[in-house]
């Protein structure tokens, strides 16, 4: 990445990522909701079509003309971003209507996320943003990060070094915000970095290792909202700046126990409309109260498309904060512009059934997660239990003993995408017939593996090794978001039952499921499991923490290095060593190389068990709105879900 690499380019293409299973159609879903008539629509605009000469929103023309903001070019760096759209110029102006089911930072990270970095299409590499270049040493320990000259916040003050260093040290640094170091401001020792400056523009990051996956932690759209911390606003309320005794004295006018939790809470962009921001858009009337956010446009905002014309085209965006049943009910009606999170795939009949009559259409973006599993505890603390678990020919004869087809055409009406939830064909970590392994329905052959393994049958039913009975539970969590869970998980343990394995299904609340998983108290695990961005959620298959879904007590003993949790297998002791290689390569290709061999690992010991995942996740586009992504874009937490359309460059059509 160099300060020539300016451009993002947003290409309709999805060439490298492929959906198994062919072609997909849903004329064999039945049923269909009856909706309710849809409102008027988007708030019209009055904005001319687009055009080279319209520069600006018309909006911010007239605040122009009123004295009451500066000119475009000083309000643009001296090298803003250019987008090239994904269908073309847009019109400036209307308010984009979107629903969150939760009252959270999450609309932000979706609809304006800012970042050093953001990624590119589809979503694997990553290209400057807030940062002009952002270059590695050759050990990749030393990243070299040089800021875009003229950067404003959204109030028009300059975003500057001081900027910088007030969010990597006193906020990212500060022991009481994070007594220990965020994931993604850390080396290999868990060790935070060290923030040097070459000039007012350039500074290094230096590591006390190799860090090559730093560039992806630096585009996550969840981390990239605390890189940036206003300092001239911020500093009320740091006690560094104005002593312990101030800072403690307007938190707790705030009503907050200590400054820590008031600074935490002041720079929060989704509740605080005088935090200002660098992403497209700032919150200007927070949630609390209406059950709606509203969003306004960000006058200093960095990017132009190609004409030069600045970004963001819409004016406003209306975030409801709904129920589930609402929100699907509001996408059916087309009354959302642009929603893809909160859509569940046993919605998607209901949503393709009214798009015509409603004015939408249905994108089917690559759904990276979803993908139901059962995954066994292999750091179980019955050592009975672990050595059976830990044995691979116990996983293959659940696998085997699981009628895929069945539980596809039961839930999904057979366009359900069977496969074990491991890296996809295109991403880097994918190896030849990844996600393919034990997935035939062969009750005779888990029957055989079972007795190898000394599971001896007695009536209907098998005992354990050690001649106890066999009775494990299966813990999940019920969600219908995608592959309806319980109907799912219960065809799976009837499955069990004919080969002779007795599970018990239990369903619990997702507190206790946490409590269950991290103190690795459980004997199955059924969950949805994600298919790709391995190294950037980790957790799923190397067990690096107790929120290890295969092998919460060896992430324990990775996480406290030794001191708690189980001692590792030399079989999950590799996959931690090749994850320890893959986090300091020096380069792509030992980094690759490494996630490959867990990729392998996994491949050839399906530690998670799959069952089934939805063949795509419905993201719904009413017809004035342009510049989305067309089908089989991806659909992923880190790099933004539907947000990775880019919704500064989205517009309305309303003439």
């Amino acid at each position: 990445m160099t300060s020539d690499t300016v451009r993002l380019t947003l290409r309709p293409v999805m060439a490298r990522r492929t959906l198994i299973g062919g072609a997909m159609s849903l004329a064999t879903l039945s049923g269909l909701a009856a909706c309710a008539p849809a409102d008027s629509g988007s708030t019209p605009s009055t904005t001319p079509p687009a055009g080279a000469d319209v520069k600006e929103s018309p909006r911010l023309t007239k605040l122009v003309e009123a004295g009451e903001l500066p000119p475009l070019e000083e309000r643009l760096p001296t090298n803003p971003v250019v987008v090239d759209l994904v269908e073309g110029p847009g019109q400036y102006g209307g308010t984009l209507r979107y629903a969150s089911t939760s009252d959270g930072i999450t609309p932000i990270t979706i609809l304006s996320p800012s970042g050093y970095l953001e990624w590119d299409l589809p979503g694997l590499r990553q290209l400057p943003s807030v940062a002009e270049s952002f270059e590695p040493n050759e050990t990749s320990d030393v990243w070299t990060i040089t800021i875009r000259d003229g950067l404003k916040w959204s109030d028009g003050e300059p975003f500057t070094s001081d900027d910088v260093d007030f969010a990597f040290a006193d906020y990212l640094g500060n022991d009481t915000i994070f007594p220990a170091a965020p994931y993604f401001w850390s080396d290999a020792n868990q060790n935070k970095p060290t923030v040097d400056w070459v000039d007012d523009r350039t500074f290094t990051v230096t590591f006390g290792t190799s860090n090559p996956l730093f560039p992806q932690y630096m585009a996550h759209v969840v981390n990239g909202w605390q890189l940036f911390k206003p300092m001239h606003y911020l500093k009320q309320f740091h006690p560094d700046h104005v002593g312990d005794e101030e800072a403690t004295k307007v938190a707790k006018a705030a009503g907050f126990d200590t400054w820590d939790k008031y600074f935490v809470d002041r720079s929060n962009a989704w509740v605080n409309p005088d935090l200002p921001v660098l992403g497209a858009y700032r919150v200007v009337s927070p949630s609390g109260g209406s059950g709606t956010a509203t969003l306004e446009r960000n006058p200093y905002y960095f990017k132009t498309d190609p004409d030069g014309r600045q970004l963001p085209y819409i004016d406003r965006i209306s975030v409801q904060i709904l129920n589930q049943e609402a929100l699907d009910l509001r996408a059916a009606n087309g009354e959302l512009d642009l929603q893809g999170t909160g859509l569940a795939f046993s919605g998607a009949q209901v949503l393709l059934e009214n798009a015509d009559d409603r004015g939408y259409r249905v994108a089917r973006w690559v759904n990276s997660g979803g993908t139901a599993a059962v995954i066994p505890n292999l750091s179980h603390k019955d050592p009975e239990l672990r050595e059976l678990f830990t044995d691979v020919r116990f996983r293959q004869a659940l696998s085997h003993a699981i009628n895929r087809d069945d539980v596809n055409e039961a839930l999904l009406s057979g366009i359900g995408v069977i496969r074990q939830p491991i890296a996809s064909e295109g991403t880097d970590y994918w190896v030849e017939g990844a996600g393919e392994t034990f997935l035939e329905y062969d009750p005779a052959k888990s029957e055989a593996l079972l007795d190898e393994l000394g599971m001896t049958k007695t009536g209907q039913w098998r005992t354990r090794p050690d001649g106890k009975p066999f009775e494990p539970v299966m813990m999940f969590v019920e969600s219908s978001n995608q592959v309806p869970l319980a109907s799912c998980f219960q065809m799976v343990i009837n499955d069990f039952a004919k080969v002779g394995l007795k599970v018990v299904l239990k369903p619990v609340d997702g507190t206790l499921y946490t409590q269950l998983r991290v103190s690795n108290d459980f004997d199955l695990d059924g969950t949805s499991a994600p298919s790709d961005h391995m190294d950037l959620e980790d957790v799923w298959w190397i067990p690096t923490s107790a929120s290890n879904h295969f092998g919460a007590g060896f992430g324990q003993y990775y996480q406290t290095k030794g001191e708690s949790g189980e001692k590792p297998t030399p079989e999950m002791q590799q996959l931690m060593d090749n994850w320890d290689a893959l986090k300091t390569a020096n380069n792509d290709e030992e980094r690759i190389a490494a996630g490959q061999a867990i990729i392998q690992q996994h491949k050839e010991k399906v530690y998670m068990i799959g069952v089934v995942r939805p063949p795509f996740q419905p993201v719904v586009v009413t017809e004035q709105t342009k510049n989305v992504l067309p089908d089989e874009a991806p659909f992923s937490y880190a790099t933004g879900r539907e947000g990775l359309t880019h919704v500064e460059q989205v517009w309305l059509n309303q003439e």
